[in-house]
């Protein structure tokens, strides 16, 4: 009941986000910085959600990189994301509250949202 609530508010209240041209999707394959930021996400995921032993550690990093493994994808912008938590406070009374929220790269759609218990 609860899950079908949210479902129906998400479709209501999340925007439709605009799809990439094969262009920027190239121009962001080629960036440095994407390369730098894929290798410490898949250093987190084999460290945390895979346990990876730390002698194997590098060369599971290298694998994941050398086959472009997805381990997430973006689905909210920040301002959405604030939206459904705030409907989950005020309409749904969830316990908590948005302690800090920032963008960690602007237009990127990654953002870092700190919650606190009430």
């Amino acid at each position: 009941m609860l899950k079908d609530r949210v479902r129906r508010w998400l479709r209501r209240v999340v925007p439709a986000q605009p799809k990439l041209t094969l262009r920027d999707s190239l121009k962001c394959l080629e960036s440095d910085e994407r390369s730098a930021r894929d290798r410490d996400h898949f250093f987190e995921w084999s460290t945390f959600v895979e346990k990876i032993a730390q002698a194997e550690l590098a060369a599971r990093v290298e694998f994941l990189m050398a086959i472009d493994y997805s381990i997430h994808f973006h689905t909210f912008t920040l301002q959405s994301m604030l939206a459904l938590l705030d409907h989950m406070r005020h309409d749904m009374r969830v316990p908590f509250h948005v302690k800090a929220c920032a963008d960690v790269l602007a237009g990127s759609n990654e953002f870092i949202v700190v919650l606190g218990r009430s």
